[in-house]
């Protein structure tokens, strides 16, 4: 079921928005996390009954870079983190599993 959210980008010099993020699965700070410099944002998002992980460069004009289905034994992911110097992604699973799978931004 997809519930057509989404969140949109505004930047406070231009006239209109940025950039449209589709279909984020929860509301920040859970599911949103950006970079320790600030340059890129990873998001928890919700497409076909399955979460993936995206990740957009932040910068004047914002671009997707990767996005990657959370596979393994995730059941719900809850939330996404940076970890290891900006090169991997933390994805804890809900809160009743004390499950953590780690992936590389780069590659998934």
């Amino acid at each position: 079921m997809d519930m057509q959210l989404r969140a949109t980008v505004w930047s406070l010099s231009e006239l209109g928005p940025v950039a449209v993020l589709q279909s984020p699965k929860l509301l920040p700070p859970k599911g949103a996390d950006y970079s320790s410099n600030n340059k890129f944002l990873a998001l928890l998002e919700r497409h076909d009954s399955k979460d993936w992980v995206s990740i957009y460069y932040a910068g004047h004009d914002w671009k997707l870079i990767n996005n990657f289905e959370v596979t393994g034994e995730i059941l719900d992911a809850q939330d996404v983190k940076w970890t290891m110097a900006n090169t991997a992604l933390l994805v804890p699973d809900c809160s009743l599993e004390s499950k953590y799978v780690v992936y590389s931004a780069l590659t998934g």
